[in-house]
């Protein structure tokens, strides 16, 4: 074979080996969890199309849900069980049942994933451990109980139940109280945190009796009203749109007096509002009374729950038109949805002197923006090896590294982050490096590629040492996902 021949079939034996590496599904980005009470169980849909991917059983009486940021952990509410089921949003296993206070409901997970707060009968909040899978602390709320939101920084907890009350998120102090109509019901934090607004109801008996509802806005640093969205008919479950510029309100039921006969209407309507003006921009007609709302992580539909006709009706976020319904047998009463960013594998992982072939993944939520929330995780390695990951923002590449099985896959310039321990049995492939690449970020302001202003696609593979290896050291496969801003 001449020269020309033999670096034809190298490079095609190379591009052979990134062909063939077997690319790992990409994660879905829109993922919808429904609560279905009466089934016992939560529906996974794609947020986009409504069709559903899974079905997970929990516990009895399933009524609200919860995701930790980076997506990996979904807790669901079991008011009839008394408990908190823990689910691994990457199996659709349930971890763990944790044992909590009478009729558990509305849930917020910190932003570190160390804590869950409860709502549970009488105002009482239960605070998890998530770690030690139990409750280690309660305090009251002050008021009844109701809708539950944390700010993003985690410091301050929203409850709105009767009044709306701000409480220190660490000690359960309760800051302030604000007293709004007959009674409020649902909070929702805008996602820079400055404003909470919580919607509520009123009843008034002079001259006559009639009702109406209403949003109260809240500044978050002064926890002072500064205004208020009129939606006219009685109010339950408000979600705001990922950029924060949109509110949606479900609308159960409009007072009517014909002077011949007066009482409540059921209804079903979702209005929807400019957070900036407080003025409604849009009322929906939906198939049955709303329950729980929530929008998609790309902030383009608006799934609300309707449990009396078992569907979630899907809108568009940016007119408020019905787009279609999806049915969800089991009472549906709840829906989060996940920011998950979407990341794809290629190339190939070298194989260690032990025979260990490690494997990357990614998951969670990839912005700069936000200080935690995008693990990356080097699993399957040799036990006891230093180690990093490494990226690039120039996209991928094929390079044999060394004379061993390895490639470098990332493009030059390359990044190292934090060094790494695998932990695990020298000698034995069950090592793994994790490292929060938002966390990261955000300790290393000068790192490749940032400050992201723009969304960037970034291309990373976990380096560990192997010293009898070719060049001491070998290379797992690679992941690619962008970043946003």
């Amino acid at each position: 074979m001449n020269l020309f021949a033999r670096r034809g079939a190298l490079c095609a034996a190379h591009l052979a080996v990134f062909l063939a590496a077997p690319a790992v599904a990409a994660a879905q980005s829109n993922l919808a969890y429904v609560c279905a009470s009466a089934g016992d169980r939560v529906a996974v849909l794609d947020a986009t199309s409504g069709a559903a991917s899974a079905s997970i059983a929990v516990g009895d009486g399933p009524s609200r849900a919860a995701l930790s940021r980076d997506g990996a952990r979904l807790y669901v509410a079991n008011t009839l069980a008394d408990t908190l089921s823990v689910v691994d949003t990457a199996t659709h296993a349930v971890l763990a049942s944790i044992a909590v206070g009478d009729a558990p409901g509305e849930l917020a997970v910190s932003p570190d994933g160390a804590r869950v707060y409860v709502m549970v009968a009488n105002g009482v909040v239960d605070v998890v451990d998530t770690a030690a899978g139990a409750v280690v602390q309660s305090f009251a709320s002050g008021t009844g109980s109701g809708g539950l939101a944390l700010t993003p920084d985690g410091s301050k907890l929203y409850v709105a139940g009767g009044a709306i009350a701000a409480l220190d998120a660490a000690s359960g102090v309760v800051l302030s109280t604000q007293v709004v109509g007959t009674a409020a019901l649902d909070v929702a934090i805008s996602p820079d945190g400055s404003r909470a607004f919580a919607t509520f109801y009123t009843f008034y008996f002079s001259p006559v009796f009639s009702a109406g509802g209403s949003v109260a806005v809240l500044d978050t640093s002064t926890d002072a009203i500064v205004g208020y969205v009129g939606v006219g008919s009685l109010p339950s479950q408000i979600a705001l749109s990922p950029d924060g510029s949109r509110g949606f309100v479900g609308l159960t039921a409009t007072w009517a007096n014909t002077g011949y006969a007066a009482g409540f209407l059921p209804i079903k309507v979702v209005a929807s509002f400019d957070t900036a003006t407080f003025a409604v921009t849009s009322w929906t007609l939906v198939g049955g009374t709303p329950a729980g709302i929530a929008v998609s992580a790309d902030g383009a539909r608006v799934l609300v729950a309707t449990p009396s006709v078992n569907q979630v009706a899907l809108l568009n976020a940016a007119t408020g038109a019905l787009s279609g319904n999806v049915a969800v047998a089991g009472g549906p009463t709840h829906v989060v949805t996940a920011a998950l960013t979407s990341v794809s594998s290629y190339c190939t992982s070298g194989t260690s002197t032990n025979g260990c072939v490690p494997t990357a993944r990614g998951w969670g939520y990839a912005c700069v923006s936000e200080t935690s929330g995008f693990q990356i995780e080097i699993a399957g390695l040799e036990g006891q090896r230093s180690g990093l990951v490494l990226y690039g923002v120039s996209g991928a590449s094929l390079t044999p590294w060394g004379g061993g099985s390895s490639y470098l896959c990332v493009k030059a310039p390359t990044q190292r982050t934090s060094p790494l321990s695998s932990g695990g049995t020298d000698g034995a492939c069950d090592g793994a490096f994790v490292l929060d690449f938002n966390a990261w970020l955000a300790a290393n302001p000068s790192a490749l590629g940032q400050p992201f202003s723009a969304a960037t696609s970034v291309c990373a593979q976990g380096w560990y040492r192997d010293p009898p290896a070719s060049k001491a050291t070998n290379l797992s496969h690679a992941l690619e996902f962008v970043v946003q801003p």
